[in-house]
C-alpha cells in the first residue's frame, strides 16, 4: 500500500477509496480471527465446506470470506486453486 503522504502520493480518488476500503480490510480479518480459520488451516489445505464444518460457521458465508481473503488481507494471504471450490491455505503471515 501506498502510503498518503510518502514519495508516491496517491492521487485524491485513490486516497478517498483507500480509506473507504481499509474499513473492509479490518473487519475481514477479525471474522477470519473470530471464526478461528487461520488456527484451522494451519496444519492443511482444507475446503470451504470442510472449514465452515471445523469453525462451525455457514459454508456460503465462509466460502465468501475465504474468497475475499485471498487478496491482500493486511498480513494474512490466503490462496485458492481453481476450480472454484478446491482447497484453500495460508501463503504468507506477516508478524505484524
Amino acid at each position: 500500500m501506498i502510503q498518503p503522504n510518502g514519495p508516491e502520493r496517491l492521487p485524491p480518488p485513490a486516497l478517498v477509496m483507500q480509506m473507504i476500503t481499509g474499513h473492509w480490510v479490518s473487519q475481514l480479518v477479525g471474522s477470519l480471527c473470530r471464526l478461528g480459520i487461520p488456527d484451522v488451516l494451519a496444519e492443511q489445505p482444507l475446503t470451504s465446506a470442510v472449514i465452515a464444518k471445523k469453525c462451525g460457521s455457514n459454508p456460503d458465508a465462509t466460502y465468501r470470506v475465504l474468497r475475499a481473503a485471498t487478496g491482500d488481507a493486511s498480513g494474512l494471504k490466503f490462496e485458492r486453486m481453481l476450480p472454484t471450490h478446491s482447497p484453500f491455505h495460508i501463503i504468507e503471515a506477516s508478524k505484524k
